[in-house]
């Protein structure tokens, strides 16, 4: 048997040990949950401080693999990727009562757009916590009457976690964002953005 063949068995035993301890390690904080759930503090601190020495030897492990792979020259793990740019996707809603723009990045989070005109009147499906964001920033001053009375103007961009609440938000009661929203045609992004 080769050298490098017994170093790669060896550093692929170490790298098997690390994922079955990261097993055992998640057993434990399982077990601890249940303790919890049950008031049995006792078994909660046996587990917290059997996770503890789990959490010892695993990062023991990675230094012994570390420097293995240092004195035999072998790669050491790659370098993380840089996070690739943010997608975003230019949305719009429109109706009789609002004219809405925002962005939709990494389809995670939306900022709704300044300058959007909001409707004013909120039906009785607009959740509760819609209504008492909306309050707040009228009374900061971030969402204002537009000059027709009819509409509020955003004043400043405002992010969301979903489609559905920046949507209800606008329109003022429950509705689905994925069916308000509309991608916009008009906009282009950057050709020279990846």
């Amino acid at each position: 048997m080769s050298r490098q063949l017994k170093i790669d068995d060896a550093t692929g035993a170490f790298e098997l040990l690390l994922e079955q301890l990261e097993e055992v390690k998640a057993q434990a904080k399982d077990h601890m949950v249940s303790a919890v759930h049950m008031d049995d503090y006792d078994e909660l601190n046996g587990w917290t401080k059997k996770r503890k020495g789990v959490d010892k030897i695993i990062r023991e492990i990675k230094a012994l693999l570390d420097q293995m792979k240092s004195m035999f020259d072998l790669p050491s793990d790659p370098e993380p990727c840089p996070p690739l740019p943010s997608k975003e996707i230019r949305l719009v809603l429109q109706n009789k009562n609002c004219d809405a723009r925002a962005t939709y990045y990494d389809r995670k989070y939306v900022t709704v757009r300044k300058g959007s005109s909001l409707a004013k009147e909120e039906c009785k499906s607009l959740s509760p916590k819609l209504r008492g964001l909306r309050k707040k920033l009228m009374r900061s001053g971030q969402l204002r009457p537009d000059s027709s009375g009819l509409m509020l103007t955003l004043n400043e961009d405002y992010r969301f976690n979903s489609l559905s609440a920046a949507a209800c938000f606008v329109v003022g009661y429950s509705t689905t964002g994925k069916n308000a929203w509309i991608e916009d045609s008009h906009f282009h992004p950057d050709p020279g953005r990846c």
